[in-house]
């Protein structure tokens, strides 16, 4: 994230930008962008199949009437348990980490290149 922000940051406001710095940097924001969308669309996908998964055991222990009770006591255990991916488990990752972050992003870098800016 910090690659992308500078990589933006130095398209948008740095002076005498030549065609072959333009077009290394726009290479290097569309690289890290991909990269960063690529981890947290996997991180959120996995962690909705998770979900899915864990609502699906549980209709399933009460659909099955013949089940033993220690079955029973084994997937209750490995489910509640858990499993997700998470930013250092303070926050999960879900759809709306990807576009608060990219909002984010947008912000301080909007914040950062009017600083230097004489009015």
């Amino acid at each position: 994230m910090v690659a992308l922000f500078w990589a933006g940051y130095r398209i948008a406001f740095r002076k005498n930008i030549n065609l072959l710095y333009s077009i290394s940097m726009s290479f290097s924001v569309v690289f890290h962008l991909s990269l960063t969308l690529l981890l947290m669309i996997s991180g959120t996908k996995t962690n909705e199949m998770v979900e899915r998964a864990k609502l699906a055991v549980q209709r399933l222990s009460h659909r099955i009437v013949d089940i033993d009770k220690e079955s029973k006591s084994n997937m209750k255990i490995n489910f509640l348990l858990e499993n997700r991916f998470t930013l250092w488990k303070a926050y999960v990752l879900d759809r709306s980490l990807i576009s608060t972050s990219l909002g984010a992003l947008l912000t301080y870098g909007i914040l950062i290149g009017t600083l230097g800016m004489e009015s």
